[in-house]
């Protein structure tokens, strides 16, 4: 099988299956035996799904009949495209040419149509390539590839230069992002590892522990992975331990907690002293969280199966903090996970809110007078963020909106006095975290 036909093969399996495709492709390419091919692989894959919409555009400019193609004809000519359009570093007769033997191997009478519609872009490349369409939000959609529905969303909620803004953040490949684990090691020390493995890499100043790794370096080649140095982590998520900023010793809940970057990050902030209680309704998700703080050297997380919106706390736990990490819709998250925003849908959104607002109020009940509730999540979706925690707050007198620490509001991040809202590429991804103090 060559490197083009196991792309194809994967982008398949995604569009069939809803496959997460930073699931599936680990496993996909375990066995390729080169650093290069793994990286083709990956870049490949995920720019065809970044670029689906705009792949498609020009194909149905060289195409006659593509409903009548096999899913893997479609996939080969987007494979294809991408290459031509995109990937300058690969030479064309070695796009056309592999990409065509892929499909001789798996749909041999499709050969020929692959390999016209390939030439034919190079032969009309620039008309190909002109986005024909006057409506402002088709064409941003095409020619940024995201749907047309969320692109109309955020043109409203945004206007035209943020929602430019968060479109080509989407698209392009961000950096590794890396909490370092000062229960292991110092910032300063880690960073001297670093430089030792000559691997550049800038540090947060306004996170000590977070490094933005400038290379292009697998996870497993950073110095200490397997000595639990350090965790993958996004600057927003990293944000959100800090709206709790936990006390050594407290006793505190992280309802929907897989696979355990905020847990852990809380753990790490607390000395590894106190208890965490880390739930979710998922037990192999629950694995995740175990082996990821026995990694890091934390040894105060509890992993307990439970339905944030029916939770119930063991006998005697009386938590001084909850975190409500809620399942959202993730289009704060959309550059890492570029199959996501073609398995979203508007409707979605709002049924995911009313899902929130249910984990949210039964959280509420779980915690004592003066008590901490942060609420986050991964979405910039207003409906998902402001709309559940000012729905929650009418109905729920008794809790008050608390400002973050100062140093949120010097980075500018801090809307209407409380909230936290990064839009992606403000800083690294988009978040929202809010603190809510339970009165009585």
């Amino acid at each position: 099988m060559n490197l083009r036909e196991l792309v194809i093969k994967t982008l398949v399996e995604v569009e069939k299956n809803n496959s997460y495709v930073n699931l599936l492709l680990p496993k996909l390419i375990a066995n390729l035996a080169k650093k290069e091919d793994k990286d083709f692989v990956v870049e490949l894959t995920y720019g065809v799904l970044k670029q689906l919409k705009l792949l498609d555009y020009m194909a149905g400019k060289l195409l006659k009949k593509r409903s009548k193609l096999p899913p893997f004809v479609i996939n080969a000519i987007r494979v294809g495209l991408y290459q031509l359009y995109f990937l300058d570093k690969v030479p064309t007769y070695a796009a056309i040419n592999e990409t065509v033997e892929a499909v001789k191997r798996n749909y041999r009478g499709f050969t020929g149509v692959v390999n016209g519609v390939l030439r034919n872009f190079i032969r009309r490349r620039e008309e190909i390539t002109k986005i024909d369409v006057s409506d402002e939000v088709e064409y941003l959609a095409i020619a940024y590839s995201h749907p047309e529905w969320m692109v109309k969303r955020w043109l409203n909620q945004y206007g035209y230069t943020k929602t430019v803004e968060i479109l080509k953040y989407n698209n392009h490949q961000p950096n590794l992002t890396l909490r370092i684990n000062t229960l292991k090691i110092s910032p300063k020390a880690y960073c001297d590892l670093l430089n030792e493995k000559n691997i550049n890499f800038k540090q947060l100043p306004y996170l000590p522990e977070g490094v933005v790794i400038l290379d292009k370096v697998g996870v497993k080649e950073l110095p200490g992975y397997d000595e639990g140095l350090f965790y993958i982590q996004d600057t927003g998520s990293m944000f959100i331990a800090y709206l709790i900023n936990p006390e050594p010793n407290s006793v505190g809940i992280d309802a929907c907690a897989a696979p355990g970057g905020k847990s852990t990050h809380l753990a790490q902030l607390m000395g590894n002293k106190g208890i965490i209680y880390a739930f979710d309704v998922h037990p192999g998700r629950l694995k995740l969280i175990e082996e990821n703080a026995h990694r890091l050297g934390i040894n105060i997380i509890r992993c307990l199966l439970g339905d944030a919106t029916r939770l119930k706390l063991p006998d005697g736990v009386n938590p001084n903090w909850i975190l409500a990490d809620v399942p959202c819709s993730g289009t704060g998250v959309l550059a890492r996970k570029p199959d996501a925003r073609w398995q979203k849908s508007e409707e979605e959104i709002i049924k995911l809110s009313q899902y929130q607002l249910e984990i949210l109020t039964n959280l509420s009940k779980l915690l004592p007078p003066e008590g901490i509730l942060v609420y986050s999540t991964c979405s910039i979706e207003p409906e998902e963020n402001e709309g559940v925690v000012e729905n929650f707050l009418r109905k729920n007198p008794n809790f008050v909106l608390v400002k973050p620490p100062e140093w949120f509001f010097n980075l500018g991040i801090v809307k209407n006095n409380y909230y936290l809202r990064l839009l992606p590429g403000e800083i690294g991804d988009g978040f929202f975290g809010v603190i809510l103090k339970k009165l009585c």
